[in-house]
């Protein structure tokens, strides 16, 4: 988490997995982000969230 006062780490690669636990045997998926408009230097996952499109 990138927050005034805490030390945030520059090596470290973020990703954002995907999981479908209604699946007999889930795997992992990497998220690919894609656009002209992404900025990866301020790319700053943290949390968990889930969105269902039903």
């Amino acid at each position: 988490l990138k927050y005034p006062g805490i030390r945030a780490s520059t090596q470290q690669s973020w990703k954002i997995l995907l999981m479908d636990l209604n699946e007999e045997d889930p795997t992992v998926l990497e998220l690919g982000i894609t656009g002209s408009k992404f900025d990866v230097s301020s790319f700053n996952p943290h949390g968990i969230s889930t969105f269902t499109d039903e």
